[in-house]
């Protein structure tokens, strides 16, 4: 029997991103590009939404998120939907689109600062996965048009613009610290417990600055352990601002799950320098 290869989400999101990129480069419009980002996530969920619309090339403002599913997900589906908001939430946009090739809806917030719908665009003739195949000169086509309108959208005004750097400083980087400094305080708790020199030195730390965490983190080794992620955030943030003008910047991406905390301080220090 022959194997058939069929597509998930993830790989028509892919197909998406360079349709929508194609486009872009026929036309002039405030959209300048299209990507995917799903390297950042906690409890098994994604932070970012399966596209992301740009306003540059570099990739450092967000337009908007885009949350995919496949037919066989209805349109309505409230956690479909209730996904969607969030993210753009934790991006801090104000519009999102959800699109399972059957229809797309576009949502922008409004005044109250509640999500409403504003426009549908539908496809009928698409009901199955198989459809989605089948039927790729039906949906490009609108996928062009949902484009051009989400551009329209952004000539007057309704959809904001986010910066990454923003983002991540103000979203990302606190979800991170607070998910994470309570284990990372146990660590440096038990280890403090076997090794007298890194008491010492968490205690000579907190001493020098307990002023500034005694309202937020009154025990020492949270707010050391929020102190280190803080850190930690705010180096690589900054490799990946600067990696735009300076092609030695671009060694953070060295920095992943396989990469040892030493290895990623050798990684910051050959940048910084």
């Amino acid at each position: 029997m022959a194997t058939k290869i069929r597509q998930n989400e993830r790989s028509w999101a892919i197909e998406i991103i360079s349709e929508i990129n194609l486009l872009l480069q026929r036309r002039d419009l405030m959209i300048k590009r299209a990507g995917g980002e799903n390297t950042l996530s906690s409890d098994n969920k994604s932070m970012f939404p399966d596209v992301l619309l740009y306003s540059d090339e570099v990739r450092s403002s967000i337009l908007q998120g885009w949350e995919l599913k496949m037919p066989d997900v209805s349109i309505t589906d409230q956690a479909f939907i209730d996904d969607a908001k969030r993210k753009a939430g934790v991006l801090s946009l104000n519009s999102f689109i959800i699109w399972n090739f059957t229809y797309g809806k576009l949502y922008i917030k409004d005044g109250d600062g509640d999500f409403t719908e504003m426009l549908v665009w539908n496809l009928p003739d698409i009901k199955t996965r198989d459809d989605v195949e089948r039927y790729q000169n039906y949906w490009k086509p609108i996928l062009e048009e949902i484009i051009l309108d989400v551009n329209q959208f952004l000539i007057s005004g309704q959809i904001a613009v986010t910066s990454v750097v923003d983002v991540l400083s103000s979203n990302i980087i606190t979800t991170i610290i607070e998910r994470n400094k309570a284990s990372l305080a146990k660590n440096y708790q038990c280890q403090a417990s076997r090794d007298m020199r890194i008491e010492q030195k968490i205690k000579v730390w907190w001493n020098d600055y307990k002023d500034e965490y005694t309202n937020d983190e009154p025990d020492l080794y949270t707010a050391y352990a929020k102190n280190v992620l803080l850190n930690w955030a705010n180096r690589i943030v900054f490799a990946n601002v600067v990696k735009k003008y300076h092609g030695s910047a671009n060694q953070v991406r060295e920095i992943d799950y396989d990469c040892s905390p030493s290895a990623a301080n050798g990684i910051m220090e050959r940048i910084i320098k």
